[in-house]
């Protein structure tokens, strides 16, 4: 198995030893390019962050579409659960159109095929774990990941990527940007409770929207900083008494909204969209097309702003 780099880094948004610690994993090489971009000269460094949210993050897609047509192509990705999923398949090559193929034939889009319908399906994918330290485990998923992928290393992706997990027992995250994959996606979507912890390297790995929900302080080598945040809403309904199940996850979702909250207190990325995705539930992933057209209003956002940035 090839060695797999993990970086612990400062969990609070705004402690100094964290952009310390990224600034001097900059090259040179890298600070020039910044310099010559601010100079007038070069192609400024674009760094896309993708944040967590269960099946709200397929909102990611047609934003990764966007970037395509627009033909701008990152510099560097960091994401967080589903979008560090989302993520590695776009810097493995696949085009947003590609990714987009993949999740319908996993899931279906919700327009005439269901959660168990298509090429795949999902509950196939999802094994029951009982008393293994979740309810679910994902390996037969991380298999079919990992043929869509086509690769096995970080070194073998076409664009530099970062994924974030969180160390249960330090509270710490936990980055991988090297050695192999499969590893750092099982435990970037490992939602505690309803996932098992992921045992690695004296590490205990949980999802890491626990301490970095959209991690774009992970792209600081990065001239403009783009950050989706999926988190979405959801509408109380009076009378509404969520389920235990459901209540874990409302409950994880105020808990990154907090933490995204503070991170914006300290320091915002160049490009910061949350697009108006409304009561979508964590595993709605049946729900595709709805998702993919509540995303659309937010298009425009990504589309301006990029023109802004990039001149």
């Amino acid at each position: 198995m090839a060695a797999a780099c993990t970086e612990p880094v400062a969990a609070h948004p705004c402690n100094p030893s964290r952009r310390a610690f990224l600034t001097v994993l900059a090259s040179g090489a890298a600070l020039a390019a910044c310099g010559d971009w601010r100079a007038g000269r070069g192609t400024p460094r674009v760094g896309l962050a993708l944040g967590g949210g269960g099946a709200r993050g397929l909102a990611h897609i047609p934003f990764l579409e966007l970037l395509d047509e627009m033909k701008v192509r990152p510099h560097r990705i960091a994401g967080t659960s589903i979008g560090a999923v989302l993520g590695t398949l776009y810097a493995a090559g696949r085009s947003g159109r590609e990714i987009r193929e993949l999740m319908t034939g996993l899931v279906g889009d919700g327009r005439g095929e269901g959660l168990l319908h298509g090429s795949y399906r999902w509950i196939e994918y999802i094994d029951l774990a009982m008393g293994g330290g979740g309810l679910l485990d994902t390996d037969d998923f991380l298999q079919f990941l990992h043929g869509a992928l086509r690769h096995d290393t970080f070194a073998e992706l076409a664009i530099p990527m970062r994924v974030v997990a969180a160390d249960l027992w330090s509270r710490e995250p936990v980055v991988f940007s090297s050695g192999e994959m499969l590893p750092a996606l099982k435990a970037t979507i490992a939602l505690p409770g309803l996932f098992k912890p992921v045992p690695y390297r004296g590490h205990l790995l949980v999802d890491g929207g626990v301490v970095n929900p959209v991690p774009w302080d992970l792209l600081d080598d990065c001239d403009v900083v783009v950050a989706l945040d999926v988190s979405g809403q959801r509408t109380h309904q009076r009378g509404e008494v969520p389920g235990v199940i459901e209540s874990v996850f409302l409950s994880f979702h105020a808990m990154e909204e907090a933490l995204v909250a503070e991170k914006l207190r300290c320091s915002r990325p160049d490009l910061y969209i949350k697009p108006p995705i409304k009561d979508i539930r964590v595993m709605d992933f049946q729900r595709a097309g709805e998702i993919y057209d509540q995303a659309k209003p937010a298009l425009q956002e990504l589309r301006w702003g990029l023109k802004r940035l990039l001149g």
